[in-house]
């Protein structure tokens, strides 16, 4: 099983998003992805949908409302 990180900087964009999918696809070159994500807006902007879709990566969303489900919640 290979591991995969990908490390955003301060602010995070649909287009730091749309590069993060690609650096994700490059890494993983075949089959199929399923990106967890939370419910901010980048990851449901119509560009990095778009984007998603051309990589052939699939976005899961976690429910509202669901701290124990993010991690990053505790921080």
């Amino acid at each position: 099983m290979s591991t995969s990180a990908i490390t955003f900087g301060e602010r995070i964009t649909k287009e730091t998003v749309c590069d993060a999918l690609e650096a994700i696809r490059e890494q993983n070159p075949v089959g199929r992805i399923l990106l967890v994500v939370d419910n901010s807006g980048s990851p449901h902007a119509k560009l990095t949908q778009q984007r998603a879709d051309e990589l052939g990566i699939e976005f899961v969303f976690i429910p509202p409302y669901s701290p124990t489900l993010n991690t990053i919640e505790p921080l």
